[in-house]
């Protein structure tokens, strides 16, 4: 799982790749500690599970809820394997749909806004990334790109936005793209991973910035003073915008070879300040948690696990165990539409058998 995360800063995550098995152990502040409580977990339940081996498992990755019982679940696994969909029907029930993926393919990411109108972007392997339609209920490649795709934004079948990562590596980058039922434009060359409330309110990010395109052009705005004074590496991890006056960005800054500090910056339309912190980096996925505050799975200090964390009233906590097994790791949240639900995708493991389940809760 740990692939599908480390996929923002390769010079960044690589240095801390080696002091992820030590940070558990770091002693903390008492502000520290404050900042790390778990949040509670209420009525997580199991929707879903598929049963492989733990010497080679079976992972289910990006996930997206069109309805309050519809919607998509995608299957990936190491290797020269095929992705594979599954659609939800019912409370509990997940058929498998035909899906044209390609060997070693994976969805890295997927959105809807009805059970018809539903998208799927994927990663080649080095090999660029494509973005598939739900078109009159069969999974069609609408588009291919020769280079990787972070993140994306379905507003409409006709109003769809692509982002490509904010890699500082030097390596070549996909940047902006926008579709609006015709053709694809590219809107930035140089900008990464991103949310768009509207085609005049998008947002995208690189290195500790952050910039808004209102239609027209890109307005940035630097985040650093938000952060400590320091020569460690910062750089935006993630953005969502909750409506064009209520954007959050998330910020890594990294503190050393152990550990990496995460702030949460709040945007209320006119000025940005400092709302929240807690410990990671990394964002896979983030989601609205239906009532104000959101949802994302990021690797955690505690072991270097992905975890799920939530943001609410000024407060990033870790989502308390909702499986009976603690080192669950999270690879992806969705918000379930018209309620405060979430659907989030997630793997556990004995020493016989792997599951990669779908939970709900809150």
């Amino acid at each position: 799982m740990e692939c599908m995360l480390l996929k923002k800063v390769a010079g960044v995550t690589a240095l801390l790749g080696a002091g992820l098995a030590s940070v558990a152990s770091l002693g903390m502040t008492p502000a520290a500690q404050a900042a790390t409580q778990r949040a509670r977990s209420t009525d997580w339940h199991v929707v879903d599970t598929i049963r492989t081996s733990p010497s080679h498992p079976s992972y289910l990755g990006a996930i997206v809820s069109t309805g309050k019982t519809s919607g998509y679940v995608f299957r990936w696994a190491a290797g020269s394997s095929y992705p594979a969909a599954y659609e939800r029907i019912g409370t509990t029930t997940w058929k498998e749909v035909p899906f044209p993926g390609e060997s070693g393919e994976r969805v890295v990411t997927a959105g809807a806004t009805s059970p018809t109108d539903v998208w799927a972007f994927s990663d080649l392997t080095n090999l660029g990334s494509r973005v598939f339609e739900l078109v009159k209920g069969k999974w069609t490649v609408v588009k291919t790109f020769s280079l990787p795709i972070d993140s994306a934004t379905v507003l409409s079948s006709k109003d769809v936005w692509v982002f490509g990562t904010a890699d500082d590596s030097g390596a070549a980058r996909l940047g902006v793209y926008h579709y609006n039922g015709h053709t694809w434009t590219r809107v930035s060359r140089t900008l990464g991973g991103g949310y768009a409330v509207s085609d005049r309110d998008v947002w995208a990010y690189t290195g500790g910035s952050v910039e808004d395109y209102n239609g027209h052009k890109w307005m940035a705005t630097s985040l650093a003073r938000f952060l400590p004074k320091d020569k460690n590496v910062k750089l935006v991890d993630g953005v969502i915008a909750l409506s064009a006056k209520n954007v959050y960005v998330l910020e890594s800054d990294f503190t050393g070879d152990e550990t990496a500090a995460l702030y949460v910056l709040h945007y209320a339309g006119h000025k940005w300040s400092k709302v929240a912190e807690n410990y990671g980096f990394s964002i896979g996925s983030l989601s609205p948690d239906g009532k104000g505050g959101f949802y994302l799975t990021a690797i955690q200090h505690d072991g270097g696990n992905l975890a799920l964390l939530h943001y609410s009233d000024g407060r990033l906590a870790v989502v308390a165990p909702f499986t009976a097994v603690s080192s669950t790791e999270v690879s992806h949240v969705t918000h379930i539409p018209g309620t405060t639900q979430q659907l989030v995708t997630a793997l556990t493991s004995s020493a016989t058998t792997a599951y990669a389940q779908v939970l709900q809760g809150s």
